[in-house]
C-alpha cells in the first residue's frame, strides 16, 4: 500500500494563520479523490401553476464546471456521481408524484410518491451514478397525476462527483 504525504506551504515560523490558500491541489489528493470535480445545485420554489406532464428546468444556483445547462448535466470528468432530487406539488387531489433520473434515453433511477387522497404529494430520489466524462448526461423529469391544476412548490436537484473514474 503507498502512502503519500500530503502537504501545503507554511509562510513564517509558527500558526496556523501562515498557511496560504490555495496551495493544495488536487494533485496532492490520493488517486480516485474528488477534491474538486463538477457539482451543481439547482431549484425551482413557488412557481406558480402548470399543466400536464411536468418538464422542468430548474434554475441553476451553483455550478462549477460549467457542466450544468437546461436541465441537463453533462461532466466532463468520468466517476461516480451522487444526484439527489426532491419534487413537492399541490393541487385539488393529488394521485402520485413520480420523478426520473436518466442517463442518456436510458432510466437510471425513479421514485415515485402516492398513492395519495390529498391535495399534497412528494417524491425524493438519490442515486449514485456512473459518468463517462464524455458523451453521458443526466436529466430529471416529473410525472403526476392530479385533479385541478397542479402548483410546484419546490422542486431542487444536485450532483456531486462523489469518485473519480
Amino acid at each position: 500500500m503507498e502512502h503519500r504525504l500530503m502537504t501545503t506551504t507554511i509562510s513564517g515560523t509558527t500558526g496556523i494563520d501562515k498557511v496560504q490558500d490555495g496551495t493544495i491541489v488536487q494533485a496532492d489528493l490520493a488517486p480516485n479523490v474528488a477534491g474538486n470535480g463538477p457539482a451543481f445545485t439547482a431549484a425551482i420554489n413557488g412557481i406558480g401553476t402548470v399543466n400536464g406532464t411536468l418538464l422542468l428546468q430548474p434554475i441553476e444556483e451553483l455550478d462549477t464546471h460549467n457542466a450544468y445547462s437546461a436541465g441537463v448535466f453533462t461532466p466532463l470528468v468520468a466517476g461516480y456521481y451522487q444526484y439527489s432530487a426532491t419534487f413537492q406539488v399541490s393541487a385539488t387531489t393529488v394521485s402520485y408524484v413520480a420523478i426520473k433520473l436518466k442517463r442518456g434515453a436510458g432510466v437510471m433511477a425513479i421514485n415515485v410518491g402516492g398513492p395519495y387522497v390529498t391535495s399534497y404529494g412528494a417524491a425524493t430520489l438519490s442515486a449514485l451514478v456512473y459518468m463517462n466524462g464524455t458523451t453521458d448526461n443526466l436529466s430529471l423529469t416529473q410525472d403526476i397525476s392530479v385533479t385541478g391544476a397542479p402548483t410546484i412548490s419546490q422542486l431542487r436537484v444536485g450532483c456531486f462527483l462523489a469518485r473519480a473514474a
